[in-house]
């Protein structure tokens, strides 16, 4: 069935890479613990596996623009940790209306594709952030979702 020899699980052994020969009498009488034995191990060895998720989170409706341009150093520095830790992946803020030269943007609030275990795991990170901490972003109205990446190329910094 295999052309490769599998791990062993069932002995103990200082070396974690020791296998064993696959021969007619240990496969043949075992076939499904030799099996099962080796999902099991391959499933206990690797972390669990993380998910992209698209965060959403709109700015406090009262006073939360003033509270963000206050931050927002603080915040940005918080983001390239993040970024570097592999927690950020994709961040940027959306505006009221599209930029215009001579104009200041006008907030409404982020968007960050970020990497976690699970949404409560994202979720803890992200009220780690000067933002949520300084009561910038709007958590009752905050959307977290799935999400994967279908493409993404590099845009030049402005």
């Amino acid at each position: 069935m295999f052309k490769f020899p599998l791990p062993r699980t069932t002995l103990p052994s200082f070396n974690p890479f020791v296998r064993f020969p696959i021969t007619p009498t240990n496969f043949a009488q075992r076939p499904h613990n030799f099996l099962n034995n080796y999902k099991y191990a391959a499933a206990m060895s690797t972390a669990p596996e993380k998910t992209e998720w698209l965060c959403i989170l709109p700015d406090q409706a009262n006073g939360g623009l003033e509270r963000r341009l206050k931050v927002r150093a603080e915040h940005l520095e918080g983001v390239k940790k993040n970024q570097e830790a592999g927690f950020a992946n994709f961040g940027g803020v959306f505006l009221n209306e599209p930029a215009q030269e001579g104009k200041d943007l006008s907030f409404k609030g982020s968007i960050i594709v970020a990497t976690g275990v699970n949404k409560e795991a994202v979720i803890e990170v992200l009220k780690q952030d000067v933002y949520s901490k300084n009561d910038v972003w709007d958590w009752e109205k905050a959307e977290i979702y799935p999400f994967k990446t279908a493409i993404a190329s590099p845009l030049p910094y402005v």
